[in-house]
């Protein structure tokens, strides 16, 4: 019965931060906001290659902030948020920490991104040999690392809600892979 309520929570807690993965992928697709369309590392290179690449772009974190802004405050909003989770916070409050968590989650992404890119793995690329297993883990559970950090102190962290919640980002990248690929947004899933 725990493990259900958990699973339950985790999967509240993390649809709105889907909302605005999606909410980027539509940005992607159609090509909305292209002013934002630039590359957090500006250009800047380390030994001859990008920082982070042209793909982790001021867009991508402002899009997702606010798509997960938006889906906290609608969650706050239609009262679908779990008894116990911050029941004294405002709608505002919930709206400012879906943009936290948002934009924490995209920037979590940067470390593996540099690695990537210091090892001649190309954006959106996959790693191959010994490599391939380490950045498939970390390619689905880096996003998780910063929005961790935000959500932890409000609905308690532990190491089931980690599992879950790594299970379902799991689960929702390869659908968005897949049907980002369909749809000729991004490269196959891998």
């Amino acid at each position: 019965m725990n493990e259900l309520r958990e699973s339950k929570l985790v999967a509240i807690l993390w649809t709105p931060f889907i909302f605005g993965l999606l909410a980027n992928v539509l940005c992607v697709k159609f090509g909305w906001l292209q002013r934002w369309q630039r590359p957090l590392d500006r250009g800047a290179t380390l030994r001859g290659r990008r920082v982070f690449g042209a793909n982790k772009t001021w867009r991508g974190v402002a899009v997702v902030a606010a798509g997960t802004a938006i889906g906290y405050a609608l969650m706050a909003l239609t009262k679908l948020l779990p008894g116990g989770v911050a029941p004294s916070l405002s709608i505002g409050q919930f709206a400012l920490i879906g943009a936290v968590v948002g934009a924490a989650g995209m920037l979590s992404q940067l470390p593996g991104a540099f690695l990537k890119r210091q090892l001649d793995i190309a954006p959106g690329g996959a790693a191959t040999g010994v490599a391939l297993p380490l950045f498939w883990i970390l390619d689905h559970v880096e996003i998780l690392l910063g929005s961790w950090l935000v959500l932890g102190p409000i609905v308690g962290f532990t190491v089931m809600r980690l599992a879950w919640s790594v299970l379902l980002m799991a689960l929702v990248r390869q659908f968005v892979s897949f049907a980002g690929a369909r749809r000729g947004v991004r490269a196959p899933a891998r």
